[in-house]
């Protein structure tokens, strides 16, 4: 079939965005008796026609084309259009779906999980350990020590690991992430850094702790916001001091924990927290 010639006059685009503005009011109100003439002079002689006919074929106008307007199309569009008539019951039918399909349209529309918040630990580190090399996937962990009700005693809490690891030798805390009680993201030891969050397997892996022992499992924003580190900590929503080389989720390894490399418990019942998300 020869396809229709659109012409769009030397009028402008925001001619041309109202009329299909006009065409999509329509088509949503399952109305039509005829477009409007201004809308020839914007988008051509046979824009009427051709926009008509779509919109009938798509059942948005019960009404047959008339004689003249066939008479007007060529042979193919004429076969087309008879083959794609509504009878009224079609047109029905179609009526009953449209609010559970304008639900589905709406609900696809949805933004995805929001950016949590973001906070460094802002305590003194050095890095004594190298670069971490090229990421493999990620390690989870519990402190294994007491689990505070805020954000602010997730800071403190870490704040105080940081000066036992670095008492320990490792420049700074061992981990490079935690996720705090409310869901913020904790930026702990630098992304670039190489790790000492777990014995003979910190190339290339990513350290994420939460505060906390055996028995216990994330709430719902530590979830929400593990769930959004492994997705986004590579793009430009993570400060660059922190930001991943890889996205995480797309890593061999990601979604371990400490216990799958070493004789330890780590990380008890949040390992499957760590595990569902990844």
């Amino acid at each position: 079939m020869k396809p229709y010639r659109v012409v769009t006059n030397g009028m402008s685009g925001a001619d041309v965005q109202a009329v299909k503005g006009g065409i999509v009011a329509r088509l949503r109100a399952r109305r039509f008796g005829g477009l409007p003439k201004a809308w020839d002079s914007t988008m051509g002689p046979r824009f009427a026609d051709m926009a008509g006919d779509a919109l009938h074929a798509l059942g948005a106008a019960p009404s047959t084309v008339s004689a003249a307007r066939h008479g007007r199309l060529t042979v193919g569009a004429q076969r087309m259009l008879l083959a794609h008539r509504r009878t009224p019951a079609q047109l029905a039918r179609a009526t009953a779906r449209l609010p559970t399909t304008r639900r589905r349209a709406k609900a696809s529309r949805q933004p995805g999980p929001s950016k949590p918040r973001i906070v460094r630990l802002q305590a003194a580190m050095a890095n004594n350990q190298g670069s971490i090399g090229a990421l493999t996937g990620t390690v989870g962990h519990y402190t294994a020590g007491p689990r505070p009700g805020t954000r602010s005693g997730d800071l403190s809490y870490f704040r105080q690991y940081n000066a036992q690891h670095r008492g320990q030798g490792w420049g700074a805390i061992g981990y490079h992430y935690g996720l705090a009680i409310d869901g913020t993201i904790l930026l702990l030891r630098p992304a670039s850094w190489r790790g000492c969050h777990t014995a003979g397997a910190n190339t290339g892996r990513l350290g994420i702790v939460v505060n906390g022992g055996p028995g216990q499992r994330m709430t719902a924003a530590q979830r929400a916001s593990y769930r959004w580190l492994l997705n986004n900590a590579h793009t430009s929503a993570m400060p660059a001091s922190h930001r991943a080389s890889a996205r995480l989720s797309s890593l061999p390894g990601v979604g371990k924990v400490h216990k799958d490399y070493n004789a330890t418990s780590c990380a008890g019942d949040f390992t499957t927290d760590y595990r569902s998300a990844a």
